[in-house]
């Protein structure tokens, strides 16, 4: 998302902006001097947002724009009255004068929380009236807005204008402690990289057009703060309280006299005000004298306890290894991401989603290959980044200085996951390694070199179990599902731990990875969709799939039953959270088998989606229809389902596949959903070990019976864990070595009927095979060879496809 920050250059918002840019949006700031702290990807805009003209082509094509510009010095504002009025209100003006015509997503204003006292001068005034002008222009143009009534900040960047940062400047210099006031005064002070993350959280759906006041958890007097400032320098300063106080400064934070109802936002983690002081003690000695060895030295680490947790703000950085612009957001880090939250852990993430690393990404190897319709981001805005991204990564860590790295490895991204780990492992940080190859394969991946933990089965509890001991600095070796690995190099395993209660987990949430992941093509389109998952594990045993070995892995080891189903009522509590947060135009119903629950259960679903009424996508197996249920999804809403046909022969489906039902059963199943109307897509696999040709033309002809939507082809992919895995390793047709890489290209098997050639030839040419003439059949075999002849003749076909049957 592009962002505008107005005043980008200064205090607050420079720590805004960089805030931005660790969430991964677009920022572009704007002010009258060049940011010092500008950051790699942000773009500066010198200018005066007195200039109309100026604030007007900035603010084009932005989603959201922050302001923070103008006079927010109390004193100069109470001296400078119309410089105040120029800079304030009429600045202030000229943006949303700018942004009136625009499609702004959020309009986010800086006010104060002193900005209905009894004093604050002109400044107060220009709050106020800023405010006002924000409210009717919003009630005229429909600008969805958000005040931020901001409390007393420190921190660093900030200068003379900041009080703490005026009176830890005066210590230094004058070695005392000299204050204007009683000591009795008030504050409830907010560190400025809180307030700035704060900032950003509060683009969410749930903030608009709402007065939101950040300031501090706890108010704490001047003599308290400054007592606890000369406990930190070791008691050496004389403190001296001069009684005036300039009559246009605030004893208390004025809540008492705000008309406005403003709703106080606490987040879930800060710093802690001691260790916020200390940062800015440093800072400003290093300005001042440019001597890097620290003005206070602590020989005992900090104490974290149960109540200062959050204090600490223990960080957890994901990386996510993806397949190029395959968008399906993953499920499994944002539901871990809301576990660690929950607890008051911060979490972000790296998402290799939208780097270029291979030719042809994932979505558009399925368009070429006929088994989606062609589509176009363009209107969204995503495009690949073009930075490098190990570069990037390394910028990442950096900037965000993470206490924990955890990242999921399937097989077909291993390689690039070890590769970033590898970019990384100079910056000496924990990583922890979860996902079904760990799982499958956790000696490999604890003997990387850049692996200290990995994680076996599921993650939720054990990771928030081994964040919070390491933010505590206690002893994590014992940790159930965590192999460890010590610095001697011993491996501790340990026991699995029982199975999640599903319906017990932390409500789901995507912010980890931003708006643009939920973007999802279908049918030729984009669309904004969010994913809920309904049950885990799958009560079937498919030769192919991973999960009756994750079934039997959790049997032996006594964890409980893997195939388990949330209730309806917690499946209706969370979509309902969804979709006011994220405003979807889709659902994507996450089961292995939506149509395996009962009548009942479906019925109990359907009777509480109604106060929903979004239209879904799921998946389920041809033999778990009835008439019954699929009426149940008609008037539920469902758009389009998928189905899970995978071979047309019957006796090679049973035997190799594990499959146990007839081509009647599925015709029927098939036959039945089109009459209620919905549309499907069916899953197809061809390059079963010891498949024929002939074979994969039972397949073909089962197909040309049916009428789905859209068909998929893809190749059988041997993952480790799989019983198909196991028999091609005993059979000579795979070795340990070899590396699959998704379902579209997966790896050649030795001593097939069939070259891995001819089974990609096959592959596109699968859906034309299906859908045209049997008279055609000789030439569409020629689209089979890859060669120019067969590329010309697979084009031409691809053509007269998309013609007659994606319209």
């Amino acid at each position: 998302m592009k962002a505008i920050v107005f005043g980008g250059s200064g205090f607050l918002g420079s720590h805004v902006a960089d805030a931005l840019t660790d969430k991964g949006h677009q920022v572009v700031i704007f002010d009258l001097k060049e940011s010092k702290y500008l950051k790699s990807g942000q773009a500066m805009i010198i200018g005066d947002i007195l200039d109309l003209e100026k604030v007007k082509q900035t603010v084009s094509g932005a989603k959201a724009v922050y302001n923070f510009a103008g006079l927010a010095d109390l004193d100069r504002a109470s001296n400078l009255p119309l410089e105040t009025i120029k800079s304030n209100i009429l600045g202030n003006a000229h943006i949303l004068e700018s942004i009136k015509d625009e499609e702004i997503e959020r309009y986010i204003f800086a006010s104060s929380v002193y900005v209905y006292s009894k004093a604050g001068s002109f400044y107060k005034s220009s709050k106020q009236a800023c405010e006002a002008y924000i409210e009717e222009y919003s009630k005229k143009y429909n600008i969805p807005y958000t005040i931020v009534r901001y409390g007393s900040l420190y921190g660093p960047r900030a200068d003379d204008s900041n009080p703490i940062y005026r009176l830890l400047k005066q210590i230094i210099q004058e070695q005392k402690i000299s204050y204007w006031g009683s000591g009795e005064e008030t504050r409830e002070y907010i560190h400025v990289e809180d307030a700035a993350r704060c900032s950003v959280e509060i683009l969410e759906q749930n903030f608009i057009n709402q007065h939101v006041i950040l300031s501090g958890h706890h108010p704490i007097k001047s003599k308290e703060m400054l007592t606890m400032i000369n406990e930190a320098l070791g008691n050496k300063f004389p403190m001296e309280f001069r009684q005036e106080n300039p009559e246009d400064h605030y004893q208390v934070t004025p809540y008492s006299y705000n008309p406005k109802i403003g709703r106080k936002y606490i987040s879930s983690f800060y710093l802690d005000m001691g260790q916020g002081l200390l940062q800015c003690f440093e800072e400003i000695h290093h300005e001042l004298s440019g001597c890097q060895e620290p003005l206070i030295k602590t020989s005992q680490p900090v104490n974290i306890n149960e109540s200062n947790l959050a204090s600490k703000k223990f960080k957890v950085l994901f990386i996510y290894p993806n397949t190029m612009m395959a968008t399906l957001i993953p499920l499994h880090i944002s539901q871990l991401s809301a576990c660690l939250r929950e607890k008051g852990i911060e979490t972000d993430v790296f998402d290799t989603t939208f780097y270029k690393t291979e030719n042809i990404n994932f979505e558009l190897k399925k368009v070429e290959l006929l088994q989606v319709k062609p589509f176009s981001y363009e209107k969204t805005g995503i495009k690949l980044k073009e930075t490098n991204i190990s570069d990037d990564l390394k910028q990442k860590v950096e900037n965000y200085k993470p206490d924990l790295i955890a990242i999921t490895l399937v097989e077909d991204t291993f390689e690039l996951g070890r590769a970033l780990l590898n970019s990384i492992k100079d910056f000496h940080v924990p990583v922890i390694a979860g996902g079904v190859y760990a799982t499958f394969s956790p000696e490999e991946v604890i003997n990387l070199d850049s692996v200290n933990i990995v994680c076996l089965g599921e993650g939720e509890e054990a990771l928030v179990e081994l964040c919070e001991r390491m933010a505590r600095g206690q002893n994590y070796c014992d940790i159930k599902n965590l192999w460890i690995k010590r610095p001697d190099g011993e491996i501790i395993k340990n026991p699995l731990r029982p199975l999640v209660d599903l319906d017990k987990l932390a409500v789901i949430d995507f912010d980890i990875f931003g708006k643009e992941r939920l973007y999802r093509p279908m049918f030729g389109k984009i669309y904004t969709m969010v994913h809920l998952e309904l049950d885990r594990g799958c009560p079937y045993a498919c030769t192919y799939c991973e999960a009756p070995r994750l079934r039997e892995l959790f049997q032996q080891n006594q964890c409980g039953a893997y195939y388990r189903k949330k209730s309806a009522k917690k499946i209706i509590d969370e979509m309902k959270h969804l979709v006011h947060k994220y405003n979807p135009d889709y659902v994507n119903f996450n089961a292995e088998s939506f149509l395996a629950r009962t009548v009942e259960e479906l019925k109990e679903i359907s009777d509480l989606y109604q106060e929903i009424k979004i239209p879904f996508w799921c998946q389920s197996r041809p033999e778990t229809v009835t008439e019954e249920k699929i009426k149940i999804l008609k008037e539920m809403g469902c758009d389009s389902m998928q189905f899970g046909v995978e071979h047309g022969n019957e006796q090679f489906r049973a035997r190799m596949l594990n499959r146990h039902c007839t081509n009647e059963l599925m015709l029927n199943a098939l036959k039945i959903v089109e009459k209620f109307g919905l549309s499907y897509t069916v899953n197809n696999i061809i390059g079963f070990p010891e498949e024929t040709r002939e074979l994969i033309f039972d397949t073909i002809e089962f197909n040309r019976l049916i009428n789905p939507r859209t068909m998929n082809c893809y190749l059988m992919t041997p993952y480790k864990g799989t019983q198909i895995h196991k028999f091609c390793l005993e059979k000579g047709y795979l070795t340990p070595q070899d590396k699959v890489y998704q379902l579209l290209d997966s790896v050649p098997l030795r001593n097939q009927p069939l070259s891995y050639e001819e089974l990609k030839g096959l592959q596109r040419t699968f859906p034309l095979y299906v859908k045209f003439s049997r008279d055609e059949w000789e030439n569409i075999k020629r689209a089979e060879k890859f060669d120019e002849k067969g590329n010309r003749v697979f084009v031409e076909y691809q053509a007269r496809y998309r013609e007659l049957f994606f319209q």
